[in-house]
């Protein structure tokens, strides 16, 4: 008995430390890791008139970088000119070959080794059929966090644009299994379209796709998280101090503007 209130105290005394680091600085020393899809001597999709994918992709990276910052954002990207990430070339995945999979490699370490909170891998798509049109945004299929990213970004992409809805999808791109992070890739449109190719070429419309996906990540910030228990941070901390969690319970340690409520000593799980 003496045991568990000491815990119950210990997990008070967090909460009230953190209700009061949780709220000015929110924001800052969240990290988000922005990867330009393609680079270098890889172009990526090319357009009906020779629009390169890999181009469209960092200037939109860049324009979001910016967005990100001026609201307090840290940023990383893995490029930010148009150059191959894995430079020099190196053995990253320790097969005995260089492969178009260590390029990949190197931009997950690259979040990996800064401490990303999320990571956005932007693409624009490409078909054969040129009348293949809109938006569409994956995620790793087992990745929780990740889906819930996809889906606040692919909400306020598909608003921003008024273009399809190709909707939400999973994938096992390499980019998407090898980082640690909520990750997702975005197609913001199709290259391939000769419409969309001219779009893409707008400056104001790499604008608005920039503006759609920040304001998606941050949709997914302020996403509720289910408790395992209790109806504030408090009523939590209290349940999970009394009863513990269970082996299938996976629990997350939070920070961000509408999580405060939800801290202290990993009350969160699904």
């Amino acid at each position: 008995m003496k045991m568990r209130k000491y815990i119950q105290l210990i997990v008070i005394i967090i909460s009230f430390m953190l209700l009061f680091v949780s709220g000015a600085q929110a924001v800052y020393g969240y990290v988000v890791c922005i990867d330009p899809g393609h680079g270098g001597p890889d172009s990526g999709a090319r357009g009906p008139t020779g629009l390169k994918e890999k181009d469209v992709n960092l200037d939109i990276a860049l324009l979001l970088e910016d967005i990100l910052e001026n609201n307090g954002y840290e940023v990383v990207l893995t490029r930010d000119i148009d150059t191959e990430v894995n430079n020099p070339p190196g053995d990253l995945t320790g097969d005995g070959i260089i492969t178009h999979s260590d390029e990949l490699m190197a931009r997950c370490n690259i979040a990996n080794e800064n401490g990303a909170d999320i990571f956005v891998s932007i693409h624009n798509n490409a078909s054969l059929n040129t009348s293949a049109t809109g938006t569409e945004t994956y995620y790793h299929p087992e990745s929780i966090f990740g889906r819930v990213l996809a889906q606040c970004v692919q909400e306020e992409l598909v608003s921003a644009l008024s273009l399809f809805n190709r909707g939400v999808k999973t994938a096992n791109f390499y980019v998407l299994n090898y980082t640690d992070m909520p990750a997702i890739l975005v197609e913001s449109a199709f290259i391939s379209n000769p419409e969309e190719e001219e779009l893409l070429r707008q400056d104001e419309f790499k604008e608005e796709i920039a503006l759609g996906i920040f304001n998606g990540i941050k949709k997914f910030r302020n996403t509720t998280i289910p408790r395992i228990g209790g109806k504030d941070r408090y009523e939590t901390s209290i349940f999970i101090s009394q009863t513990g969690w269970e082996v299938s319970h996976v629990i997350y340690l939070t920070t961000g503007e509408n999580f405060p409520d939800a801290l202290c000593s990993g009350p969160l799980a699904y």
